[in-house]
């Protein structure tokens, strides 16, 4: 089950205002499909994915003293920046996948691409996640690098059956084994949007560039068991 937030629990945490919330989505800032209404004891009540949102907060925060809110609207879409190119040496010391394994997974250039930064960067969120070891990073860096370019609400969804790890790229309902543990889950649009203010961060200033934020979603570890042995996630 996906980990939500409440509308009221986000205003007191982050500390901002509801027509700030409200401007955000207006702007775009915050995807529509992540005001989520449910049904409450008190009625109809508004949530979000707790850990999208919260990142998403802390990003629109650290942004909004220097950036407009149509700028800003650039760098947090999940809008792909194809043409996007970093060194080795401007990326792959804030993250924390070894080179060694990355340069397995692609021609060993120094230039890399929109592709490979957003699998190392993907591949990096599910290192800090603690929840995959190294070699099922590897999996994830051969996933990203082998699909299509990523559409609009795509997630890196990984599993582990009877001790083995898979991953997929998928959107909407993803029907697996009622016995399969889902490890991980991670919005390829965030991942996208953290690359973006990277590369912001790293033509602005290369000392303010420390290591890259990470996003995951909170529903891990848990046996999907639903009466068709589904994921709805």
């Amino acid at each position: 089950m996906e980990d939500l937030i409440s509308k009221k629990e986000l205003l007191e945490l982050t500390g901002i205002s509801y027509g700030a919330l409200y401007r955000y989505k207006r702007k775009a800032l915050i995807p529509d499909e992540w005001f989520i209404r449910k049904s409450t004891f008190t009625g109809q009540e508004t949530f979000f994915p707790r850990e999208l949102i919260l990142r998403r907060i802390e990003q629109i925060q650290q942004l909004k003293e220097e950036v407009s809110l149509d700028d800003m609207h650039d760098m947090l879409s999940g809008d792909i920046p194809e043409t996007l190119t970093l060194t080795h040496q401007e990326f792959m010391p804030h993250i924390s996948v070894p080179l060694a394994i990355a340069s397995k997974q692609y021609v060993a250039e120094n230039v890399l691409g929109f592709k490979e930064l957003l699998a190392l960067i993907t591949a990096d969120a599910a290192m800090k996640s603690g929840k995959t070891a190294l070699a099922e990073c590897e999996q994830i860096l051969q996933t990203l690098l082998s699909v299509r370019t990523p559409n609009p609400g795509d997630r890196l969804l990984g599993y582990r059956s009877s001790g083995v790890f898979f991953c997929m790229v998928a959107a909407g309902e993803v029907w697996i084994g009622a016995d399969v543990l889902k490890v991980i889950e991670i919005d390829l649009a965030e991942r996208i949007s953290a690359l973006k203010v990277f590369v912001r961060d790293k033509k602005g200033d290369e000392d303010s560039v420390d290591t890259i934020g990470i996003v995951e979603n909170n529903s891990i570890d848990q046996n999907i068991n639903t009466k068709k042995g589904g994921d709805h996630s």
